[in-house]
């Protein structure tokens, strides 16, 4: 068992190598963009995935966190002028807080319920900032200032803070999964009321689990918006989002560590396919609506389930 573990993160530590040579060696910027979009969406899917596939709660409301954190970093930068470097961190804290405050009401909610509940939060969210136009632009958005480098070393400095926040991402739920949290969680998905039976602190445990789900995506979130200089409501508080991250995690394999990661890297790739090859409106959305039919039908336990199952990889 340890060599298997130490070939894992061996494997791992090669793979987080060439990722941080894509810059170097990449010939094109067009390939350098698509994977820090790549990353930023495997950390909403990775952030989801520690509430709703460790967990059980099917959340809706990533969306939410990711606009919170994307809105912090904008007011923060045009209103105070505080460092983006600042701001990227205390986007998370914004969103952990908001999910700190709705948590106790949500997390009391289970299935249908709680889902259409955080569904509901990004909408909210997004009524809030078209009318808060003092603060956040109302409909025209936040303009961002332009960073002080040329558009290759930007592209390249918010490549590796994207990567660096898609390793941390990884690391937190690969440790969360091997700790005491990890395991309550797992007892709280397959049973709640007899992980509370067993004396199991499932409101904290809930609560622990909502909070990093949601620090994540409010950092990817805050570094979105330096990355694309202009956002508006509809766009960082889009529910497309949160549909993108439960069919990500669900497709690679819900409630492990690679899952996500693998959805992400396939799905992602055909989204990005279907939209510059397709020239279809929604068309996208459509191919998603498709998996994610298919995947309830055929493959509830995503890829990594499956290679589990019947081919016996071991994937964590």
């Amino acid at each position: 068992m340890k060599p298997t573990v130490t070939l894992g993160k061996a494997v791992a530590a090669v793979i987080f190598i060439v990722l941080a040579l894509v810059p170097v060696f990449s010939p094109e910027l067009f390939y350098v963009d698509f994977m820090l979009l790549l990353y930023m969406y495997a950390v909403i899917a990775a952030g989801w995935n520690i509430i709703g596939g460790y967990t059980g709660y099917y959340c809706f409301g990533h969306t939410a966190f990711f606009g919170l954190g994307a809105y912090t970093t904008a007011i923060l930068v045009t209103k105070l002028g505080v460092s983006p470097f600042i701001t990227f961190p205390l986007g998370g804290l914004v969103a952990a807080a908001f999910a700190f405050v709705i948590g106790y009401p949500t997390l009391r909610l289970k299935g249908a319920y709680f889902a259409i509940a955080t569904l509901s939060l990004s909408f909210a969210l997004q009524i809030l900032a078209l009318n808060l136009t003092p603060i956040t632009g109302g409909g025209e958005g936040i303009s961002l200032p332009l960073p002080p480098w040329d558009i290759e070393t930007t592209i390249t400095i918010i490549y590796y803070i994207m990567l660096s926040v898609f390793a941390a991402t990884i690391a937190t739920t690969y440790f969360l999964e091997r700790s005491r949290v990890g395991l309550a969680l797992k007892c709280i998905r397959d049973n709640e009321l007899a992980a509370e039976s067993v004396g199991i602190p499932t409101t904290m445990m809930k609560f622990i689990a909502f909070l990093l789900s949601a620090f994540f995506p409010g950092v990817a979130g805050g570094i979105f918006a330096y990355y694309a200089t202009y956002i508006d409501p509809p766009t960082v508080f889009n529910p497309s989002i949160s549909m993108f991250a439960i069919v990500f995690s669900m497709f690679g394999g819900a409630g492990s560590v690679t899952g996500p990661i693998i959805g992400s890297a396939i799905l992602f790739t055909v989204s990005q396919v279907a939209r510059y090859t397709i020239v279809v409106p929604g068309f996208d959305l459509m191919v998603f609506s498709v998996i994610a039919i298919a995947i309830i039908l055929f493959m509830p336990k995503g890829i990594v389930g499956v290679l589990r199952e019947r081919y016996r990889i071991r994937l964590p």
